[in-house]
Parts: C-alpha cells; structure tokens; sequence
C-alpha cells in the first residue's frame, strides 16, 4: 500500500467541502487512480476526471510542473498530479 500526503492547497478543498483534516492527512495513492474498460479505452486515468496518467505523464515531460499542471486543470489536486507519474 502507498500513502500520499497532503498538501496545504489540497487541505484548502477539503476543507471547503467540509472535510476534517489532520496535520498531515495520508491518502492511498491506489484510489486516485483507476481503469476503467468504458472510460479512456481502459487506460489508467485520475479517478473521477477524464486525464489519463499518460497526460500528466507527458505534460511532465514538456516541462511543466506539477503546480502549473494542478493550475491548469483546477479540478486536479497536488497529490493526484503527483500519483499519476508513479
């Protein structure tokens, strides 16, 4: 099992969503991303969202970081940007 830590921007969604959080929140990095067979031609993708992890793979590649990746796609969280390449 893999764990993940949160981030400050993460704990702000949470918390906006009125979620509790503790100082360092673990996630399972196994349920951020997901296959499908009727989603993305059953290719890994970020759970709950479209991206596949050979996008954020291949937007890693042409420079960007996983901050501008996250500020791009504002419905992505630190932690799933961060899970996708592993």
């Amino acid at each position: 099992m893999i764990f993940w830590l949160i981030s400050a921007s993460d704990k702000k969604i949470l918390k906006k969503r009125k979620l509790k959080t503790m100082t360092a929140t673990i996630i399972d990095i196994g349920t951020l991303i997901v296959r499908d067979p009727d989603i993305c031609g059953d290719r890994p993708r970020i759970a709950n969202t479209r991206i596949t992890v050979g996008r954020i793979a291949t937007l890693w590649k042409q420079g960007l970081t996983p901050e501008e990746i996250a500020d791009n796609w504002g419905y992505l969280s630190m932690a799933q940007v961060y899970a996708a390449p592993d």
